[in-house]
């Protein structure tokens, strides 16, 4: 469903209510960042907060961003790691990591690998990246539980995770959580606060951390309420 949605986007420009508006980007990022991305990769981003600044990346890291999507996220963290270190780019949709390979190829980066696969099976190797980046890429993931315990399993000991994400000010009725439109949106998938540190420890994370910075209110037909943008962090040991 989600996969659909968002291979559709690339060609279409707009699905399931999602728009392509260069404002969801303006918004989030810094000025610098904004001009050094190319432009294809920023008109078809839907970020929800901007995990690359929050990171602190280092040259020489490894990094690995679930949900890349057109790969802006991609291409800023490749930029801060310098020809010494790597970057991963992963997404469900073969049209997005196709169009996200066009656009590492356009910024002239060659310390890049973008692969089509799920989060809940990451093709790479136990202890081999040193930070994980998403960008309202969790909450597209009916099953989270799986994707956390596959992020920690490739994290390497003392490797963080740092991803914005939705969290659910209440809880959602269970009819919307079969609603393409608001999967799309990143609502349907979104957990609580709470929910969310929950699933974080049991998949063994330490020093775990969720920041509210935006709120927003959805409206799907009959029910209205309120979800946040949030920084989500966590250590491996």
């Amino acid at each position: 469903m989600v996969k659909r949605i968002y291979g559709e986007l690339v060609t279409t420009g707009s699905q399931a209510g999602l728009p392509v508006r260069r404002d969801l980007v303006t918004g989030i990022y810094l000025p610098a960042q904004l001009a050094s991305v190319p432009a294809s990769a920023l008109d078809s981003a839907f970020p929800c907060g901007n995990p690359v600044l929050w990171a602190g990346l280092r040259p020489g890291d490894a990094v690995l961003d679930l949900g890349c999507g057109a790969g802006m996220d991609v291409i800023l963290a490749s930029r801060q790691v310098g020809g010494t270190g790597w970057v991963y780019g992963l997404d469900l949709s073969e049209e997005m990591v196709d169009l996200a390979q066009r656009n590492v190829e356009r910024a002239g980066l060659n310390h890049v690998r973008l692969v089509a696969a799920d989060m809940e099976s990451i093709p790479l190797e136990a202890n081999t990246v040193d930070v994980v980046l998403s960008n309202c890429g969790l909450s597209l993931v009916p099953e989270r539980e799986k994707v956390l315990r596959e992020i920690y399993r490739v994290l390497r000991p003392g490797g963080r995770l740092v991803a914005a994400d939705t969290v659910l000010a209440g809880e959602l009725p269970p009819e919307f959580r079969q609603d393409p439109g608001a999967w799309a949106w990143g609502v349907a998938g979104a957990v609580t606060r709470e929910e969310y540190l929950g699933l974080l420890a049991d998949a063994g994370f330490k020093e775990t951390g969720i920041q509210v910075f935006r709120s927003y209110e959805y409206d799907l037909g009959t029910v209205k309420g309120t979800f946040h943008s949030a920084r989500i962090t966590g250590t491996k040991p």
